[in-house]
């Protein structure tokens, strides 16, 4: 199964799990609220449309993702879905897959998502083929009905629906969004949670 995870290095994190595993037996509780911490602090990227300094980057930055283009939005429409469009955000189900695996050694965060590496580092035009599932596409044309009579109405703004097939065409340019990242500014909330629940007493 594809997965995307990323992996942060944070002197100042690791150096208060050090002191944390010294007081510990058992370590796998803190590396478990770190994980799911962490979690929560990537899924913010989705609310704020993105948070990144690059796609390869684990550590955030201050870059938004690029609005859709009107393309996708006529396209979103032209299926029947209604504005307004949030970015990766309309089904819920890549922020939902965000999920975190805590060992006594590791937190991995990342998604299972197969397409969730192509929205972290986007593609060129014709880059991959895509299926186009079977739609009804609407149209806004300017035409007239017919009168009972058999001759033409007044002419007006019109929607007509056309049935499309199912097809393959080449993917138009992606631009990358990243998402799978850690921003500074959550980097040391996670740093405070911890300390907050494992070195309250000190």
């Amino acid at each position: 199964m594809a997965e995307i995870s990323m992996s942060v290095r944070c002197d100042e994190l690791l150096r208060v799990m050090e002191r944390i595993a010294k007081k510990l037996n058992d370590p796998e509780p803190m590396m478990k609220r770190l994980g799911a911490t962490a979690t929560t602090e990537v899924q913010k990227n989705f609310s704020v449309g993105g948070r990144y300094s690059s796609p390869e980057d684990p550590i955030g930055g201050e870059k938004k993702w690029k609005p859709l283009s009107q393309t996708t939005k006529d396209i979103k429409e032209s299926m029947g879905k209604k504005g307004p469009y949030t970015i990766l955000r309309n089904d819920g189900i890549l922020v939902g897959s965000i999920h975190s695996k805590a060992t006594k050694d590791t937190v991995t965060v990342g998604t299972n998502m197969v397409y969730a590496a192509l929205h972290q580092f986007g593609a060129k035009a014709g880059q991959f083929e895509m299926l186009i599932k079977a739609h009804i596409r609407k149209r806004k044309v300017t035409g007239s009905e017919l009168l009972k009579s058999g001759k033409p109405g007044k002419i007006k703004p019109m929607t007509i629906n056309t049935s499309v097939k199912a097809h393959i065409r080449k993917s138009p340019a992606i631009p990358a969004k990243p998402f799978m990242n850690i921003h500074p500014e959550s980097l040391a909330m996670i740093i405070q949670d911890i300390q907050d629940k494992f070195l309250k007493d000190e």
